[in-house]
């Protein structure tokens, strides 16, 4: 059962973006990796990776990545 958990930071300071972390989801394929890039797009994000291979993750990575409008890496 996947979970997917955004509130304000437990030590109640105010969030920002974090360094070095992402979040990331599962796709069933790469077509839906290529609509999830596409729909971020409409919604405001902006590009940090177009949709394609990754050979550092592993022969079968295929991902995309993009900053939500405060700069966090999805």
């Amino acid at each position: 059962y996947p979970e997917f958990w955004v509130q304000t930071p437990i030590d109640g300071k105010h969030a920002a973006v974090g360094n070095g972390t992402h979040f990331g989801f599962f796709a069933a394929s790469k077509a839906e990796v290529d609509a999830f890039h596409a729909a971020g797009l409409r919604s405001g994000a902006t590009d940090d990776g177009k949709p394609g291979p990754r050979s550092e993750y592993g022969a079968p990575y295929y991902g995309c990545f993009l900053r939500d409008p405060d700069g966090h890496k999805i």
